[in-house]
């Protein structure tokens, strides 16, 4: 795809698209398509842009676990509006797991009365405060927090994002039975692809916001605009070649500081900040445009299972 597509890197671009949300844009370190194309350079030797450079309210999360050792595999997902109660995690719990929540107070407050949190309480649960997201759309924070978890966790060997309708069994066998640095759940519909999951997202996105609203005619013109800018790239078309059938996000781990996982996860991180916030669309793309989708993997249906959301307050 790179070579073949390497006369369309123009963009179509407005340059002056960050002005409107400038920590989305800030948060990524990214201000132009060209920005963003540096990732893809085989001859660049900058360093790679990977936001997490400015302060933020996850800052509260780094500072707490960069120089923690016992945490060999953590466990983390983030909640906010009540939308799920914690995920699920089945079978033999080994000290060396960590279990970490980002949450606003509210719901917060709402796992306080649910839950009986005592010593034998497994999760720390982390107040990011009544506004728990910087970015234009609340939505992005968990999209975004679980492709950064090696900026928050360096020291961790895996990293498994989880949302509040996900349940994972056996981890200690799932890790051993590994095969591949980047795992995730497939999506319950075979036939989903990245090309087909377009319209579901708007419509999704459509039934959550206020018709007509700014905030929605924004977010749907940034996935129209990355449709268009993927189908010119020949994505979707050197997708539908490799068959690459789409992920179920709510379910991702991966191997921390894995090079491969890296520059995987600093592309798709770069795609969910530029493009559209939602990173089912762009999930592929960096492996597509690094050639690594033989690093990403499925996982067993055995390990895991989802269920539909279910607000808490």
């Amino acid at each position: 795809m790179q070579s073949e597509t390497i006369t369309n890197r123009t963009s179509t671009d407005e340059p002056n698209r960050c002005l409107s949300k400038p920590f989305d844009c800030a948060f990524g370190d990214l201000y132009s398509f060209n920005d963003r194309e540096q990732l893809y350079q085989q001859s660049n030797k900058k360093p790679l842009k990977c936001g997490f450079a400015i302060p933020s309210i996850f800052d509260k999360v780094r500072n707490r676990y960069s120089r923690n050792h016992t945490c060999q595999t953590i466990i983390f997902t983030c909640i906010t509006n009540c939308y799920d109660p914690l995920p699920e995690v089945k079978g033999e719990i080994l000290p060396s797991f960590c279990f970490v929540a980002l949450l606003d107070t509210r719901t917060l407050s709402a796992y306080k009365k649910l839950y009986s949190i005592n010593s034998s309480f497994k999760w720390d649960l982390i107040d990011l405060g009544n506004d728990s997201t910087p970015f234009s759309v609340a939505a992005k924070s968990p999209e975004t927090l679980k492709i950064i978890g090696q900026r928050m966790f360096p020291l961790a060997k895996w990293i498994i994002w989880i949302d509040g309708k996900g349940s994972i069994n056996d981890i200690s066998g799932l890790l051993k039975e590994a095969r591949a640095p980047v795992i995730g759940a497939p999506h319950p519909d075979p036939r989903r692809t990245s090309a087909s999951e377009v319209n579901p997202t708007i419509r999704r996105i459509s039934m959550r916001e206020k018709a007509l609203s700014k905030r929605l005619n924004n977010s749907i013109l940034d996935i129209k605009l990355q449709e268009k800018e993927y189908r010119r790239d020949g994505f979707y078309s050197r997708s539908d070649q490799l068959n690459l059938k789409m992920y179920d996000i709510a379910i991702f781990l991966y191997r921390n500081n894995h090079p491969c996982t890296v520059r995987f996860l600093c592309g798709w991180h770069n795609e969910v900040n530029y493009f559209s916030y939602r990173g089912q669309l762009s999930v592929y793309y960096p492996a597509v445009r690094l050639n690594l989708t033989d690093y990403l993997h499925f996982l067993p249906k055995r390990f895991y299972y989802t269920v539909g959301h279910r607000v808490v307050c």
